[in-house]
């Protein structure tokens, strides 16, 4: 059963379609991940779900549900909430406690070290295990996403490029896909020109008095 369901979604900012006719169910009982790199509109979504901004065309049918949104910018301005040692198991706590349908994380293991935020991703799958919650959860950082996710969504310049348990979205051939999972720089550099560029850099530096 769909808890969340977006429909044509379309976002716009001064002109500029930052979603772009997206659909996207969010299923009870199950995580859900969006990843992308920054600018892909994971944001945009989350505030879109969340009813902090209306869309220009389309929907999300979500009304009826309870939130909880837990994200890390949201602590840092508080010492005694932030995202470190046991302060991000507490503030999962505080959101269980209020017993929401869904609970949504925006870049929960920003920040963090490695052991910190596996250890988090530990927590989060042990509750998903547990008491069947619900979870949408925005990030960008791939070993977390895979670890937790029941299913992917992955946006790229405001489109869902593939949805998909971990197993289909690493055998998707979409290039951008393919692009993001490997790694592959957008624009690498051009080795032999960024050498010449340094060497020049060094030599204007030396000749300095």
């Amino acid at each position: 059963m769909s808890l969340i369901s977006v429909r044509d979604l379309v976002v716009e900012y001064d002109g500029r379609r930052v979603l772009d006719g997206l659909n996207l169910d969010i299923e009870a009982g199950e995580i859900t991940v969006l990843l992308g790199g920054s600018g892909s509109g994971k944001s945009t979504l989350l505030r879109q779900i969340l009813g902090l901004e209306h869309p220009e065309v389309g929907q999300h049918l979500d009304q009826r549900n309870r939130y909880h949104y837990l994200f890390t910018s949201g602590f840092e301005d508080n010492p005694t909430v932030g995202w470190g040692g046991l302060s991000e198991r507490a503030a999962v706590a505080r959101a269980l406690a209020m017993d929401p349908e869904i609970l949504v994380l925006d870049e929960p293991s920003a920040g963090l070290d490695p052991i910190v935020a596996a250890e988090l991703d530990e927590l989060i799958v042990f509750l998903k295990e547990t008491f069947q919650i619900t979870a949408l959860v925005v990030t960008h950082e791939m070993h977390s996403a895979f670890r937790i996710a029941d299913r992917i969504a992955m946006l790229f310049d405001g489109r869902l490029l593939a949805v998909g348990t971990k197993d289909e979205i690493r055998a998707n051939q979409h290039p951008r896909v393919r692009q993001f999972l490997n790694r592959v720089p957008a624009n690498p550099m051009h080795r032999p020109a960024l050498a010449s560029y340094l060497e020049r850099y060094v030599q204007s530096q030396e000749a300095k008095p």
